[in-house]
């Protein structure tokens, strides 16, 4: 499942869409998913996509309404509000701390500790 919220983050995938790809039910594949990772599935991927805006937000100049989209959130507030949530800082204040060359943490350091993969 971590194979297909790494290809598709960016489409408007759900919950159910990852379920039906490994072939278990939602609340099934929900429980399997919670007992594994410690999160919900819908937790881990609003992550992982925040977690993609901020490696776009210092390594381009794209806009953050663009980042936003191309990080899989239709919403630019709904992103602007879990970003903000997830780091305590707005995508603009994030990039401008990159640029002035703020030590930031590592968006992938927790998932690479749950489960070890290439990010």
């Amino acid at each position: 499942c971590l194979e297909y919220i790494k290809t598709y983050y960016a489409s408007p995938i759900s919950v159910s869409d990852i379920a039906e790809y490994v072939g278990l039910s939602r609340e099934y594949f929900c429980r399997l998913f919670h007992r594994h990772f410690g999160m919900a599935p819908s937790r881990f991927l609003r992550e992982y996509r925040l977690k993609i805006a901020s490696v776009l937000l210092v390594t381009t100049d794209s806009s953050i309404s663009e980042i936003a989209s191309l990080s899989g959130f239709s919403d630019y507030n709904y992103f602007s509000s879990c970003f903000s949530a997830l780091y305590g800082i707005s995508p603009l204040r994030y990039r401008q701390s990159a640029r002035r060359h703020d030590i930031l943490p590592d968006p992938f350091q927790e998932i690479r500790q749950i489960y070890p993969v290439d990010f």
